[in-house]
């Protein structure tokens, strides 16, 4: 944990050079960065795995990979922001055209995002809090290491629909239709993956023969997998209208959604019994729910902001920060 603390700096720097190449839609440069994180990554393994230092602290070779995943990512960011967001941004129209803005406004619009992703990242320790002491919790948290990872990959990707809005949106009621297409489109990819890979027998390819898990954990892993399966549905309207709070400058709407997950979470892993469902299937039944309550509370709040500002007014705050 001591060794991962500077990695809080190298996310710093990722997630403004990123935001600032997703401002001017160079999304290629941070694919290409984010690729060059997992090439990274796996080329650093056979080197390291020969070392002492790895053979007498395993633990190392992940630490050392993911700083190796870090700097390569960082490099081609560094060389994006120079190369082609600084010369825009310095530009002498640029500067005349930047909003006036202060510490104050800073924070308040950006509380609420960050308030909603710290409880995100909570939502998941606080689950393996309780299965870890449910019966058969090592077994447990075995499961849910293995479905975390698993069901991360098909649906984590939606999270990037904020982007996208956030490149995008205009009052045009076309492109903001064209948006809302294209999210449902990624929505239903998204859930088909998930059917596929956790609903057919490739799942027990995937976890017994890939992985390798015993017999007795892939049986495990079954009802967990099927539980997440329909969560890109959450996520997708959860990003679109988190993606519609940051264009119009409303974060506040979002405040609400962070509580309500946490809230939800806790109340299914202390109301739901351990003797109901086996302690992976409980705590990934707290997460759904926790997703699914999050993405209500968003749409909601985000949709009752946007109908209680009058046309008028909209486009007359739009003009004026333009």
């Amino acid at each position: 944990l001591a060794g991962m603390i500077p990695l809080l700096l190298l996310d710093g720097l990722i997630r403004v050079w990123s935001g600032l190449l997703l401002r001017l839609r160079r999304t290629e440069i941070v694919s290409a960065a984010l690729l060059a994180e997992i090439g990274a990554m796996i080329a650093v393994v056979p080197v390291l795995l020969p070392t002492d230092i790895v053979q007498t602290q395993p633990i190392c070779l992940a630490i050392f990979a993911t700083y190796a995943g870090k700097t390569a990512n960082l490099a081609i960011l560094l060389w994006g922001h120079l190369r082609v967001a600084r010369p825009v941004l310095n530009a002498p129209s640029a500067r005349n055209s930047r909003d006036a803005i202060t510490v104050a406004y800073l924070w308040r619009f950006f509380w609420p995002l960050s308030m909603t992703i710290a409880i995100q990242g909570a939502s998941r320790p606080l689950v393996n809090l309780f299965v870890s002491r449910s019966p058969g919790g090592e077994e447990a948290l075995a499961v849910l290491a293995v479905v975390y990872t698993l069901t991360h990959m098909p649906y984590g990707w939606l999270n990037d629909l904020r982007a996208l809005v956030a490149a995008f949106w205009t009052t045009a009621e076309q492109v903001r239709h064209q948006l809302r297409r294209f999210a449902m489109g990624c929505c239903g990819l998204a859930l088909a993956i998930n059917i596929i890979l956790f609903c057919t027998p490739l799942r027990d390819i995937i976890l017994g023969d890939l992985i390798g898990l015993e017999p007795t954990l892939v049986d495990l892993c079954k009802e967990p997998l099927l539980l997440f399966c329909a969560v890109p549905l959450a996520v997708t309207v959860r990003t679109y209208f988190q993606g519609v709070a940051m264009v119009e400058r409303r974060t506040r709407t979002l405040a609400p959604s962070g509580p309500c997950r946490i809230g939800i979470i806790f109340a299914v892993l202390a109301l739901v019994p351990s003797t109901a469902m086996a302690g992976a299937s409980r705590g990934i039944l707290a997460l759904v729910a926790g997703f699914f309550l999050e993405g209500a509370v968003v749409w909601w709040c985000v949709r009752q902001a946007h109908s209680s500002t009058s046309p008028s007014t909209t486009s007359g705050s739009k003009t004026n920060r333009a």
